[in-house]
């Protein structure tokens, strides 16, 4: 009987694994839904809620609050490694964490389908992705 085929001696799963990650980054990797998002502005305040855990209130027009004040909502993340992408100085996304959610940044945000939109005054909804589009001002 013939013995198994292994693989070569030069090559190793350390080897392939940084191309692996470097292909699936350049086709299909990091970019934000092709969808609208629910609203694009301002990130003014990031927290903790007792009852929801980190929130985000992303604003239109931050400060007004009038009649056309246009859009603000509070996202909450279902999950605890929300989607948060990052647009570099040459256009491309990377990942991003909760620490570059801060206020003054400008932000596009979806809403997670899966769960409705509160109607209220900032709206509330479940975030799926945040891209920060540029960072807050020095």
């Amino acid at each position: 009987m013939a013995a198994p085929k292994r693989w070569p001696a030069a090559v190793s799963f350390s080897a392939i694994l940084p191309s692996a990650l470097a292909t699936a980054c350049l086709f299909g990797g990091l970019e934000p839904p092709d969808e609208p998002p629910l609203v694009t502005g301002t990130i003014t305040w990031v927290g903790i809620h007792e009852g929801y855990g980190l929130r985000v209130l992303v604003e239109e027009q931050p400060g007004m609050w009038d009649d056309y004040a246009g859009e603000k909502v509070f996202f909450h993340f279902a999950k605890d490694d929300p989607d948060i992408l990052v647009r570099q100085a040459d256009g491309s996304w990377r990942k991003g964490g909760t620490e570059e959610l801060q206020v003054g940044a400008v932000a596009n945000a979806w809403h997670d389908k899966t769960y409705i939109i509160f109607d209220t005054y900032p709206r509330q909804a479940v975030a799926s992705h945040i891209a920060i589009l540029e960072p807050p001002a020095p």
